[in-house]
């Protein structure tokens, strides 16, 4: 990025680390504070994938777009699709496990209240895609646990369900 004062700077996005293309849209398109209805997200889904294929195209016309984009593998429509909900399904368990962490090991309370939204994302992808639930049986049923306990339904009830469970911590201020 250029900083006002016309220096460089660096925007860490998804700590700066270059990976699988699926990764960051099931990112944005999951993220439990974004609330994005799940017609919403397959409009989304498809712009991006129309988006993507330009661009292929125009590597394939075009040469020198970037080194970036000159190495980059030619992703399809077709190749990304058959991965893409996998990467959905470790984004919304990484975020939970995120979210857990911040709240009972570094005191962060906070982030409790994505637990409820992460839980209704995790089942949904398990509804939606039912190969993820013949691929992982035991994680389905987890999730259907997880979306219907009264405790992970509520950040207060699940500050409660932590305390009980865990050593003294310091537990959150009034208002979580």
């Amino acid at each position: 990025m250029v900083r006002p004062d016309r220096s460089l700077g660096y925007v860490d996005f998804q700590a700066g680390r270059q990976g699988p293309l699926q990764y960051d849209v099931a990112t944005l398109l999951y993220a439990s504070k974004a609330n994005i209805s799940d017609e919403e997200r397959k409009i989304i889904l498809s712009s991006y994938l129309n988006k993507l294929e330009i661009v292929i195209a125009s590597r394939k016309d075009t040469k020198g777009i970037g080194k970036v984009l000159d190495s980059a593998r030619l992703v399809t429509r077709n190749d990304f699709m058959p991965n893409y909900y996998f990467f959905v399904l470790f984004r919304i368990l990484r975020a939970l496990g995120v979210y857990l962490f911040l709240a009972v090991q570094e005191g962060h309370w906070r982030f409790l209240e994505g637990v409820p939204e992460a839980s209704k994302n995790l089942m949904s992808i398990f509804y939606g895609q039912s190969f993820l639930g013949k691929t992982f049986p035991q994680l389905q049923k987890f999730a259907q646990r997880l979306s219907t306990e009264d405790a992970f339904l509520s950040p207060t009830k699940l500050i409660s369900l932590i305390s009980s469970r865990c050593p003294p911590l310091p537990l959150p201020e009034a208002g979580i």
